[in-house]
């Protein structure tokens, strides 16, 4: 099952990401899709947070109670006990999506010491910790920890493998594997495989004589007995 978010859509793949369908519409432009467990999906637009939990088939809303300042939303993370959301001048926070309440930007501190707001901006920011334990590796054996596997800009993560974005999509974002930011190409566009940013009109139109549907990953020529005299079509 692949979920992927567009500017103002979300669409779910049950074929491995072969074909996508609408299952949703989003008030203003998705800044974050992650997924909790086997089945929630969350999907944070500029103007509020949807909840699936059905794997994306289907999504409401979910935020509740968000204070006007709150908007438009910059990002949104899932804490282990708890939901982070990031707004122009600082951040909320709510264990349940229906009261949010502000989080406290860290301070400065005496030295060797820091707030626990720190630690809270902390795990927003940063990538999960590998799940095991840490330290170092007692002399003579090796550690079974595995480094959390991370892909760039222009690559995605298949079944357990980092590979290079696939044909008809765009990797916008530097993604972990509960993380992955797949977009497919624009109407008038074409990507072929490893595009790092949504395609311009400018740097993949479709030529004349063929046409280019959403995710299209070659320009498709027009059939006997049509034409096409435009670009970006």
């Amino acid at each position: 099952m692949v979920v992927a978010a567009t500017a103002a859509h979300v669409f779910q793949s049950r074929d491995g990401g072969r074909r996508f369908t609408r299952v949703t519409s989003l008030r203003g432009a998705a800044v974050r899709l992650l997924s909790r467990g086997a089945n929630e999906v969350f999907v944070a637009s500029t103007q509020g947070v949807s909840k699936s939990t059905d794997r994306g088939a289907s999504f409401a809303g979910w935020a509740r109670n968000l204070p006007p300042e709150s908007l438009p939303i910059s990002d949104f993370h899932v804490q282990a006990d708890a939901f982070l959301l990031r707004h122009s001048s600082g951040f909320l926070r709510s264990s349940t999506g229906d009261n949010w309440q502000p989080v406290a930007l860290p301070t400065d501190s005496p030295c060797g010491q820091f707030p626990v707001t720190h630690s809270v901006v902390a795990d927003f920011r940063l990538p999960a910790a590998v799940p095991e334990t840490s330290g170092q590796c007692i002399r003579g054996s090796l550690s079974k920890a595995k480094a959390a596997l991370v892909s760039k800009p222009g690559e995605m993560i298949l079944n357990g493998v980092v590979v290079p974005c696939r044909e008809g999509f765009f990797c916008p974002e530097t993604c972990d594997e509960t993380n992955q930011v797949v977009l497919p190409c624009p109407a008038g566009t074409w990507c072929e495989s490893g595009v790092d940013r949504q395609p311009s009109l400018g740097s993949h139109p479709c030529p004349r004589g063929h046409y280019c549907p959403e995710a299209t990953d070659a320009p498709v020529k027009c059939p006997a007995g049509t034409y096409n005299h435009e670009l970006h079509q």
